[in-house]
């Protein structure tokens, strides 16, 4: 463990919470970028790093923090797709052990997406179905829960692996600009506190004896480098 990986963690975090926003709303569900991040994660951080960032995106949209398509907390475990966040993690781990230690090559990073995003629907769809027909009462059959969670999503997803496999080699060295060259050792530290340790920016302004909003605007500052990057 370092502060190289640690910070690959927590913009990995912040990048799946970004890409919850970047959406198109669907029935139950919505097309968003999350597994895009996801992927890149397992593909970035290998099979330790990249499901422990999912996992800190997961745990502070949980505790409550509004970073999930439609807000945050404990009662989104009661929303159908809340099995697709909680599904991220397994996916990452996935992904990272099938290109760990690889060469990178487009198809077996594709193959590797694939294999994630079956994970992935493997741990979602059985949730959206016991969430609408057990919770909501909704008496959903397996095709409706298929239509409803999977079928209109795959194009997406299959353009999403497609990227994936073109630009994980590109964005090996881009991130690690990003995190060289771009963040300051103060903004590192910054998003290694929210994200990773997750603590508040009240507790991270005590710590370091300065106001809240001059950690607000750190942290402000170190996100807006990490979306240049997903601009990029």
């Amino acid at each position: 463990m370092n502060t190289r990986t640690l910070t690959r963690t927590a913009l990995f975090a912040a990048l799946t919470a970004a890409g919850a926003f970047i959406r198109i709303p669907l029935g139950y569900s919505s097309i968003t970028l999350q597994f895009f991040f996801t992927a890149m994660a397992g593909c970035l951080l290998g099979p330790v790093w990249g499901p422990v960032s999912q996992t800190v995106y997961v745990a502070l949209g949980l505790i409550g923090l509004p970073i999930f398509t439609q807000g945050g907390g404990l009662t989104y475990l009661l929303q159908p797709t809340c099995g697709f966040l909680i599904g991220l993690i397994p996916a990452a781990w996935v992904i990272g052990l099938l290109t760990a230690r690889r060469p990178p090559h487009p198809v077996r990073t594709a193959l590797a997406c694939l294999a994630g995003l079956a994970v992935l629907y493997a741990v979602g769809l059985p949730y959206m179905a016991v969430i609408l027909n057990q919770y909501m009462g909704k008496a959903m059959d397996f095709s409706a829960i298929l239509w409803a969670g999977m079928l209109p999503f795959l194009p997406g997803d299959m353009l999403k692996i497609a990227v994936t496999a073109a630009l994980a080699p590109l964005l090996q060295k881009r991130l690690s600009r990003v995190i060289e060259e771009e963040l300051t050792p103060l903004q590192r530290e910054t998003l290694l506190a929210y994200y990773i340790q997750q603590k508040n920016i009240p507790t991270i302004a005590a710590e370091r004896s300065v106001a809240k909003s001059t950690v607000s605007r750190t942290l402000r500052r170190a996100e807006g480098k990490v979306r240049r990057f997903l601009r990029y």
